[in-house]
């Protein structure tokens, strides 16, 4: 099922949040996923562990996720974690820049499984004083999925991050009808072949 975490005023738990409060770390949760959150030093050191929340002046977002404590130093993450059996893909987000701020007219972000193997990412201009929608489209991943954007998670905000979870498949693929031809073909070539090997024996 596809998710979508909204970053608004409850988004920090039992308390409304305020601009500069932690954000719940049961956002995005069910009982196919686990979503976390986190803030690291450009070395990839955990700087706080979580991300934070700030209502707007990020392009024309209303509530966002950011980390760090400058605009050139830190990377803000969001990581899903499904359950056996399960697979998830990030499907977008919306990115925008604090206002007048140079450094993040362009957002730089990173997929990975939890394993460390791409999954996508790239460059995308953040469109102020609007805002960009990211469409991601990552492959699914069982082990995990991990978006990180920097080195400005701290005047690039992240907003409505979707989400897919869902059963991994264990049934045999169905064939192509191409490989159904083939499969007739072949039957068709082995029935002919027996049908000329047969003899006729006289009494």
């Amino acid at each position: 099922a596809v998710t979508v975490i909204d970053i608004d005023a409850t988004s920090c738990g039992a308390t409304a949040c305020g601009n500069g409060s932690a954000l719940s770390q049961s956002l995005g949760d069910s009982a196919l996923i686990d979503v976390s959150h986190r803030s690291l030093n450009l070395d990839g050191t955990v700087y706080e562990p979580h991300l934070k929340y700030w209502q707007s002046s990020y392009g024309d977002l209303v509530g966002v996720s950011w980390a760090g404590a400058n605009e050139s130093a830190y990377r803000g993450q969001w990581i899903f974690t499904p359950v056996a059996g399960y697979e998830v893909s990030l499907i977008g987000f919306d990115a925008g820049c604090y206002v007048n701020r140079a450094s993040c007219q362009t957002l730089n972000y990173t997929l990975t499984d939890l394993d460390g193997a791409s999954l996508g990412g790239g460059s995308v201009p953040t469109n102020y004083p609007g805002h960009a929608t990211v469409l991601a489209n990552s492959a699914y991943s069982s082990t995990g999925l991990v978006f990180t954007w920097g080195p400005d998670a701290y005047d690039v905000g992240i907003d409505k991050i979707a989400f897919d979870v869902r059963a991994i498949s264990t049934q045999a693929p169905v064939p192509e009808p191409a490989t159904w031809a083939l499969l007739l073909g072949g039957f068709a070539l082995v029935g002919s072949a027996m049908r000329r090997r047969r003899t006729t024996v006289a009494f």
